[in-house]
């Protein structure tokens, strides 16, 4: 995998790649010999091998595209669909830790009263048995 911006030779390039028609993607990238794929959402070029990345970018650049507008608001439908991916991902972490937090405690608690069973069994067998009182 070959990032076309990773190239210090492909300036000319750089400017007449567009941007991805499905999500508005500002960085495809070169995959297997001269196909495109758009780094975000993996739409490529799946057809006949291009031979130089000109052709390659000349097929990418013939896909069919919504205005400027509609891919920027593509765009950001994206990113805010990411950020919340984010932030939901985030609070599961969050809970996680809050409950391996509280499994951890409890689990002391527990291991604290069972010792503590523990002892007080040990020390029940260990007491001397009473001896019976016969007042005759």
């Amino acid at each position: 995998m070959t990032e076309l911006w990773d190239q210090p030779d492909n300036a000319e390039l750089r400017k007449t790649i567009t941007r991805c028609p499905f999500c508005g993607g500002k960085r495809p990238w070169f995959y297997q010999r001269f196909r495109i794929e758009c780094e975000r959402c993996g739409a490529n070029t799946n057809g006949p091998e291009a031979t130089t990345e000109e052709e390659a970018i000349a097929w990418w650049n013939e896909l069919p595209r919504p205005p400027a507008a509609e891919l920027d608001a593509m765009h950001a439908t994206w990113k805010r669909r990411q950020d919340v991916s984010r932030q939901r991902e985030a609070r599961a972490n969050k809970a996680r830790k809050r409950k391996d937090h509280w499994e951890a405690s409890e689990r002391q608690k527990l291991d604290a009263e069972y010792t503590q069973w523990a002892r007080d069994r040990e020390a029940w067998l260990r007491a001397p048995i009473p001896q019976e009182v016969n007042n005759d």
